[in-house]
């Protein structure tokens, strides 16, 4: 007979909004850890630990076959610190936390739930979809006057808004009324690092 769930196989490869490069793989097991083929019937569902901060999509539940569930195109956003619960359909209604510890293989077997297991993990940033422009430039400033205090930082975001780590050659800035209007003068094009690029002189 069931008596437990064991992740045989972690998610990994996990970026916000992309579907994990290796997806997670449930195993029912009796009290000797061998996987219990007779298991027709029986649902696994997946869900972010913590939903209330994280969004889980793809197929979340998925049929036991001999015994393993194998989970296709699961995803979670945004980027963080985060965990996915695996349980048995019917054995729990509420995955909102994490009370045990965890082994050195960074998931575990609540054993006072058998039926359920985590996975925690690290939520990398998704791909770049906007460039946002910190601080925000006021909307007077002296003309010729550097921008220094703080000097402008253009850094690219995910969907979600979170900077991604994804590096670029370099950005440039411009003024859209340039010309025959306003133009911005200074080092417009510097080299970016890790997404990211300083403007130390614009004016």
């Amino acid at each position: 007979n069931a008596s437990s769930l064991v992740l045989a196989t972690e998610a990994t490869g996990i970026s916000s909004g992309a579907n994990f490069t290796t997806q997670p793989v449930v195993h029912v097991v009796d009290t000797s850890s061998h996987i219990v083929a007779a298991s027709a019937g029986l649902v696994v569902v997946a869900a972010a630990t913590d939903p209330s901060m994280y969004t889980l999509s793809g197929t979340t539940e998925v049929p036991v076959v001999r015994g393993v569930a194998t989970f296709h195109d699961l995803s979670l956003s945004p980027a963080g610190p985060g965990g996915l619960t695996f349980y048995l359909n019917g054995t729990w209604t509420e995955p909102n936390n994490l009370t045990q510890a965890n082994n050195t293989n960074a998931s575990m077997v609540n054993m006072s739930f058998p039926f359920r297991v985590n996975q925690m993990l690290r939520i990398a940033p998704g791909q770049p979809s906007s460039i946002a422009l910190w601080p925000a430039p006021p909307t007077t400033v002296p003309a010729g006057v550097p921008l220094t205090s703080p000097p402008l930082m253009a850094t690219l975001r995910d969907l979600d808004g979170v900077p991604t780590s994804i590096p670029m050659a370099e950005f440039t800035i411009s003024s859209p009324t340039c010309p025959p209007m306003t133009c911005l003068v200074g080092r417009l094009t510097v080299p970016a690092l890790d997404g990211s690029a300083l403007f130390p002189d614009v004016a």
